[in-house]
C-alpha cells in the first residue's frame, strides 16, 4: 500500500492567502491544518506571500517529485514496457 504524501493547498480569497495541508485517506480527504499566509494588501505582507510560495516550490523539488518519481512515475513506465 502507497502512502500518499501530505498536499498543501492554497487558497486565495481577494487579498488573503491561506494554506491547508490535506491528508488522503482510504476513506476520504482529511484537513491536517492550515494557516494564513500572508495578503497583497501591501509589500512586507506581499513578501509573505513570495516566502511561502518559495517554500512550497523547494517542498515540491526535495519532497514531493522524488516520491512521485518513485511511486508514481517508475511503475507506470516500467507497465509499459
Amino acid at each position: 500500500m502507497v502512502s500518499i504524501p501530505m498536499l498543501p493547498v492554497l487558497v486565495v480569497q481577494g487579498h488573503d492567502w491561506t494554506c491547508l495541508f490535506f491528508e488522503d485517506r482510504f476513506d476520504g480527504a482529511r484537513l491536517l491544518s492550515g494557516y494564513s499566509v500572508g495578503s497583497t494588501k501591501n509589500l512586507v505582507d506581499a513578501q509573505a506571500v513570495i516566502a511561502a510560495l518559495q517554500f512550497l516550490m523547494d517542498w515540491t523539488q526535495t519532497e514531493y517529485r522524488p516520491w512521485f518519481n518513485d511511486m508514481i512515475l517508475q511503475p507506470l513506465l516500467a507497465k509499459a514496457q
